[in-house]
């Protein structure tokens, strides 16, 4: 599927990531994956 952008972490993310729960890291790279190649109003909608 085609993104329509790049992200790129900074390294304090990966720290952060570490003092979390993996399962809460999966969501946020879901998430972050998801909105690259998703125009869903509601991932977006808190932007407006």
């Amino acid at each position: 599927m085609h993104k329509k952008y790049n992200v790129e972490l900074l390294d304090e993310v990966y720290d952060f990531f570490d003092s979390i729960d993996n399962k809460a890291v999966e969501k946020i790279l879901y998430n972050i994956d998801k909105s690259q190649s998703s125009s869903e109003k509601v991932l977006f909608k808190i932007f407006k």
